[in-house]
């Protein structure tokens, strides 16, 4: 006999509508068991899994669904659908891994960095030091114009003798800081980066750029009140 697809999500409605869960689950199972594309039925499956209590079964129904979504490149619905996950099991680094990258993927800056963040705390508590400075650079690539997260950077690769790697984060903050006008704070980066590595050559030509931009920025200001006393 065929499978009739109507009739067993009628009979899954009607099991709801008499709030007999277990039964509708049952029904649905059935549906996505025979149609394996019906992401609809499986994402309420999973969320009647919630409703019970059945993390486990819940989150392999989304799973799937996120599973699906990223491959298709439908990025926003697949973050929808992690982010149940990341509900039903807040402190899963994958699954916190998968948000960030995806909300990076969207230029959503806020959101991934927060993920980052979450994650580069797991990995220091299990001591997974690698992996904790591989998403700290993640969010320094992600917002190249935020200095504090590369001057911490620097100082996570200080701390695991990766010095040139350390120097390389301080001098691209050097001059982040001599683009924004902050020249004094910028020679003190460089300087740092040269005290790691004294032949550091982005640096060295760092400090030449501070120099002159400050020079010029003096004689740009004393020149209009020179004027004004003439």
């Amino acid at each position: 006999m065929a499978f009739d697809k109507v009739k067993t999500l009628r009979a899954g409605e009607k099991y709801l509508e008499m709030g007999k869960i277990a039964a509708a689950i049952k029904e649905y199972c059935q549906i996505v068991a025979v149609d394996a594309d019906d992401f609809t039925t499986l994402n309420m499956l999973g969320d009647l899994y919630t409703r019970v209590g059945k993390k486990g079964e819940a989150v392999n129904c989304f799973r799937r669904i996120a599973e699906h979504y990223s491959e298709q490149g439908f990025s926003l619905k697949a973050i929808a659908m992690y982010k149940k996950i990341d509900r039903l099991q807040p402190n899963d680094v994958e699954i916190a891994t998968y948000l960030a990258d995806l909300y990076a993927q969207q230029d959503l800056v806020v959101e991934a960095r927060a993920h980052y963040l979450r994650i580069v705390e797991a990995y220091n508590r299990a001591g997974a030091t690698e992996s904790a400075l591989e998403a700290l650079r993640k969010i320094a690539d992600l917002d190249p114009q935020n200095t504090n997260i590369r001057t911490k950077l620097a100082d996570s690769y200080l701390r695991q003798g990766m010095n040139t790697d350390a120097a390389t984060c301080l001098a691209e903050a050097g001059h982040v800081l001599v683009a924004r006008g902050s020249f004094d704070e910028a020679l003190d980066v460089f300087g740092r980066a040269l005290e790691i590595n004294p032949e550091d050559y982005p640096s060295l030509k760092g400090v030449l750029a501070a120099h002159s931009a400050r020079t010029t920025c003096a004689k740009t200001s004393v020149g209009p009140r020179l004027r004004s006393l003439t």
